[in-house]
C-alpha cells in the first residue's frame, strides 16, 4: 500500500511543487508587467496627443509667390 506520507516526503514532489510555485510567481509577474505596460503606454500617448493638439502651426520662412 501506497501512502500519502511517503509521497508527500519525496524530493521530487518537493522539487515539482518548487516549479509549480515558481511558475505562478513567474505569470503574476508577466501579467502585471503587461498591465502596467499597457498603462503607461495609454498615458504617454495620451499626454503625447495632448501637447501636440495644443500647439498652434509653426510659421513658415518661404513667402508666398
Amino acid at each position: 500500500m501506497v501512502s500519502a506520507r511517503n509521497f508527500f516526503d519525496t524530493w521530487i514532489f518537493s522539487f515539482g511543487l518548487m516549479l509549480f510555485m515558481l511558475s505562478m510567481l513567474t505569470g503574476f509577474g508577466a501579467f502585471v508587467y503587461a498591465l502596467m505596460s499597457r498603462i503607461w503606454g495609454e498615458a504617454r500617448d495620451d499626454a503625447a496627443t495632448a501637447l501636440m493638439g495644443g500647439r498652434e502651426k509653426e510659421p513658415s520662412i518661404r513667402k508666398a509667390a
